[in-house]
């Protein structure tokens, strides 16, 4: 793996944008690029955009097509429902929070069965700022680094690989290894106290699933619990995800994940 925090990410987006930029390359292509790139930046990684307009040829086509700001979108109640309902059904729910709290208070608000619908708080803050090299990026690292070595492409070779990756990186890494230990108690407490236990799902908004992923190796780490089925479930992905993570999301519509969110 490479030896500074973010750079396989950061390469496997240069990669995508200049293969996205190299045929058929529209003002829609172009402003999508160019949104996840305010999106980068909004999520605290100013630096990924800048270096993605250094290393590709799209400064070039946000010129050509005047493009200068993202649009905004809007997510109704009856949008975020739809999503709720599309969950898979008799299942543990647990919600990551912060970012899915409005799913989190709004299943609560419907559902009959409140006693197998849990959250737990998990957010980038927990890791450290990404900068001092042990935060959060260093999960994305993990991803996509899986992503890249994974020969038959499809989740469950990935995430045998991904689970063989994160266990060598905890083990030297402090912040992640004392996040992945207060988790695990987490996730053993809800277990004990959910009425199906059968199959547990974790629910996120969007879009590599770190959090998700991570809650599921713990499970199968600590191996008392690994009978129990688990999954994970976003409301959308990145668009070079949707084929890895297909069947584990709700829409390709990844523009409104921020809404959720709040931001």
């Amino acid at each position: 793996m490479a030896k500074r925090t973010g750079e396989i990410f950061v390469n496997f987006l240069i990669d995508y944008y200049k293969k996205e930029l190299s045929k058929n390359v529209t003002r829609k292509k172009v402003s999508d690029l160019y949104w996840l790139l305010e999106d980068f930046a909004l999520d605290g990684f100013p630096g990924i955009k800048k270096t993605l307009i250094r290393e590709t040829n799209l400064n070039e086509y946000l010129l050509r097509f005047k493009i200068r700001k993202r649009s905004l979108y809007k997510i109704s109640k009856e949008e975020i429902n739809k999503f709720i309902i599309s969950i898979p059904k008799k299942t543990t729910k647990v919600y990551l929070m912060n970012d899915g709290g409005k799913l989190f208070f709004e299943d609560k608000k419907l559902s009959k069965d409140k006693k197998n619908i849990f959250s737990i708080k998990l957010s980038r803050s927990h890791f450290g700022h990404p900068k001092n090299g042990n935060g959060y990026i260093k999960l994305l690292d993990i991803i996509y680094f899986s992503i890249r070595t994974d020969k038959k492409q499809n989740f469950s070779s990935f995430y045998a690989l991904y689970l063989k990756n994160f266990k060598r990186m905890a083990k030297r890494n402090a912040n992640i290894l004392r996040v992945s230990n207060n988790l695990r108690k987490e996730i053993f407490y809800i277990l004990d106290k959910a009425k199906d236990k059968e199959h547990i799902v974790f629910i996120d908004t969007g879009y590599t699933g770190s959090f998700p992923l991570l809650c599921c190796s713990l499970m199968d780490i600590y191996k008392k619990r690994s009978r129990i089925e688990k999954s994970i479930y976003l409301y959308s992905v990145y668009p070079w995800l949707k084929e890895l993570y297909r069947g584990k999301f709700y829409t390709d519509n990844y523009k409104k994940v921020r809404a959720i969110e709040g931001v």
